[in-house]
């Protein structure tokens, strides 16, 4: 019998250095999260096999949201409050430096949803 919860653990060298990883969770074929934006090539990898049919972000900080764009490119449906989406549209320029250092920058959400 399957198991009807992933958990998959991201990182990268620079989250790695810094003792940080993110957890996205495959929940049947719901993707909760996107991970983090230096963890991108990963996510579509995982996106490419596993084929999620949705994705639910979670809320817009970085290491939740940011393959976001990516999900939304590749047309999978994604849920969101709308704050989170408003936020994600937003960007956030300020990140303090060790978000930016462990996670990657992360650009605005420009693809529709």
């Amino acid at each position: 019998m399957p198991h009807d919860v992933e958990l998959v653990r991201l990182r990268s060298w620079r989250s790695a250095a810094a003792g940080y990883s993110v957890f996205v969770f495959l929940v049947r074929d719901q993707l909760i999260d996107t991970g983090f934006p230096g963890a991108r090539q990963t996510v579509a990898r995982l996106i490419d096999e596993r084929r999620p049919r949705g994705v639910v972000v979670t809320h817009q900080h970085e290491d939740h949201a940011g393959n976001v764009e990516l999900v939304a490119r590749r047309r999978i449906p994604v849920a969101m409050a709308p704050v989170t989406e408003a936020a994600l549209r937003v960007g956030e320029p300020n990140v303090g430096f060790y978000r930016r250092a462990c996670w990657g920058a992360m650009a605005p959400l420009r693809a529709a949803i």
